[in-house]
């Protein structure tokens, strides 16, 4: 019992979706809007924690959990290979309202449903190695069988929900279907591979935000930044990072918030509550996880910390800079040490300085590149 209620997971529900909570409010199916990329943390959670601590006993603990899912996500797909149907898309993304998320939903939603089958392909492939691996005595014949078997299906459906996806949202020349930012981020995120597509996708991406600074919501505020600097666009993802008008972290700032909003206009310009109703009650949170997801971005970008090899066993130490933030220092408590990383700008020039504890490839500015031992490092490039 939760709280004198009743606890559901997703072993009640009659479909073996995961709700958009946990526990779930009750042990029905999936419901009339499918709520994908909130149950999507089944695989997005433990690959993660797999990143972090280099284990995979997070994603082989979660194998069953994460098999259940997708295959729901595979019986709604159907024939179109494609959750076609209501959704809440890039939630609060703003000047829309919930009619047109809904509506327009589709390219977010989908793109969940193209990384679930990759991360679960991938798991399966990994699993049946590590069970081809054990001795004679040891290993389990139905359980490599059924990786295999299970890493077939997945893998083929991962391809043909790509390739329906692109076929469907994507035009030739790279304009994702409603051609609004959220659509272009998660679709750069998890389901367009590298080539000339992604390359077109990308400038119309870039594009878009040049028009219209920050419009991203829930979902993809938190590659924004990350895919603008892919698109070699550095100095955009610094202005929009320190924008201070509505929509922008800085605007928060600004309003006093010493904590990140669930809406970008929570509070308006005039210091009251925004009390315009998204749905049947308003909702405005002051202490939101969604956009301060940023905060990646400030210790793989600005710091420049990212790991080479689950556990961060061997580490990128790549940072970012822009003269409007002047210096800046910081550390990451990883699984395999503390990391430290800092930066300068001086009359001479940008002084760095790096702390590691493993094996690290060093990158600056400047395109200089050190492959380097556990050590403190200090080196100085001319600001250009």
């Amino acid at each position: 019992m939760f709280k004198g209620y009743p606890v559901y997971s997703q072993l009640d529900n009659k479909e073996g979706y995961v709700a958009a909570t946990v526990p779930a409010t009750g042990p029905g199916g999936i419901g009339f809007i499918n709520m994908l990329g909130w149950g999507n943390a089944v695989t997005i959670i433990p690959e993660m924690l797999y990143w972090q601590y280099g284990t995979d006993k997070h994603l082989v603990r979660q194998y069953d959990s994460i098999k259940k899912f997708v295959e729901a996500e595979i019986r709604r797909m159907g024939d179109h290979d494609l959750w076609l149907g209501p959704n809440l898309g890039d939630w609060l993304m703003p000047g829309k309202d919930l009619e047109w998320m809904a509506k327009n939903n589709e390219p977010i939603s989908n793109s969940f449903i193209v990384h679930d089958l990759e991360v679960l392909s991938k798991l399966t492939g990994q699993l049946a190695d590590k069970e081809q691996l054990l001795d004679k005595s040891e290993k389990d014949e139905t359980a490599y069988s059924q990786y295999l078997a299970d890493q077939e299906r997945y893998s083929v459906q991962f391809q043909k929900t790509r390739a329906a996806y692109i076929e469907k949202y994507i035009d030739a020349n790279g304009i994702v279907g409603g051609d609004y930012q959220g659509a272009y981020i998660m679709a750069l995120k998890y389901v367009i591979p590298e080539g000339e597509l992604r390359q077109k996708v990308l400038t119309n991406f870039v594009a878009n935000v040049e028009k219209n600074g920050l419009n991203t919501g829930f979902f993809s505020t938190q590659f924004i930044l990350p895919l603008l600097i892919e698109a070699g666009s550095t100095a955009l993802a610094f202005d929009v990072l320190l924008n201070e008008d509505c929509p922008g972290w800085m605007y928060q700032v600004k309003q006093g918030a010493t904590t990140l909003w669930e809406r970008w206009d929570a509070l308006k310009e005039d210091g009251t509550v925004n009390d315009v109703k998204v749905v049947s009650d308003n909702m405005v949170s002051f202490n939101h996880y969604a956009f301060g997801s940023v905060g990646e971005f400030y210790y793989q970008y600005i710091l420049g910390i990212k790991p080479l090899v689950p556990g961060y066993q061997k580490v990128q130490l790549k940072p970012y800079v822009d003269p409007r933030l002047g210096k800046v220092a910081g550390s990451y408590l990883s699984r395999a040490g503390l990391i430290k990383v800092s930066w300068a700008y001086q009359a001479e020039g940008i002084e760095f300085q790096f702390e590691t504890p493993v094996p690290s490839i060093i990158e600056l500015p400047d395109g200089s590149h050190y492959e380097v031992e556990k050590g403190t490092y200090t080196y100085q490039i001319k600001n250009n």
